[in-house]
């Protein structure tokens, strides 16, 4: 039997793939763990793998030194480590990257490749999220069954590191397909719609799509400061 952790906030595209993981094999166990106070108590549970999947807190070298930890991170590696990798990529114009499994090291984002998958940047966060999910099952099944040797990344001075994105104003200085950008990068669940503030009200922009004249239309909910 093989003991498994699945590391990740609680969301949509995490229930998913933790349900398609947990009924994938009756030879697998799974845990789950939401919750950042649960990470010391893994040792406890003696795991062949622990798995991390849209988990942005860091995790002690007690726990990634002494077991296969591996985190599912998207984008085109070694471009695009660290925070908010799928905003900052939208927002550099990039439309096709992929999911990989990397193992975990000291240094975010920067360890050997198990294995990865292409995926598309189009569509809203949550669609995005969702094909993620879906291919992330997919490397998980890999690393459980293979085993496959960790690829170290190509060299460093290819290397671009993302901060995380807190900013969800939206800019309207800018061309149409940004503004565009700026609405379907944040709508998913969890996440801060985009917003402009306009007297007493915060106007939050989502399912944002464009009409057969080219002009961009978006539902917008008015919230009271």
């Amino acid at each position: 039997m093989t003991n498994c952790i699945f590391v990740s906030k609680n969301n949509e595209w995490s229930d998913f793939l933790y349900k398609r993981l947990s009924n994938s094999s009756e030879v697998v166990t799974w845990i789950r763990i939401s919750n950042i106070d649960e990470i010391p108590f893994i040792k406890d549970l003696n795991p062949d793998w622990i798995f991390f999947f849209h988990w942005s807190h860091i995790v002690s070298r007690e726990i990634w030194s002494s077991y296969k930890c591996v985190v599912l991170h998207t984008s085109n590696l070694p471009l695009g480590r660290g925070g908010s990798p799928i905003q900052n990529q939208i927002m550099d114009k990039v439309i096709s990257s992929k999911v990989n499994a990397i193992e975990m090291t000291g240094q975010v984002d920067s360890g050997g490749v198990y294995c990865s998958s292409e995926i598309t940047l189009q569509g809203s966060l949550r669609d995005i999220w969702m094909t993620i999910g879906s291919q992330s099952f997919n490397l998980i099944q890999k690393c459980i069954k293979e085993n496959p040797t960790p690829i170290c990344q190509d060299a460093e001075s290819d290397m671009k590191v993302y901060r995380r994105r807190k900013n969800s104003s939206l800019n309207l200085n800018c061309e149409i397909s940004n503004v565009y950008d700026q609405i379907r990068m944040l709508d998913g669940e969890g996440y801060l719609n985009s917003n402009i503030k306009i007297g007493n009200f915060v106007i939050e922009f989502s399912r944002a799509g464009f009409d057969n004249r080219g002009d961009l239309i978006c539902d917008a909910r008015f919230r009271k400061i």
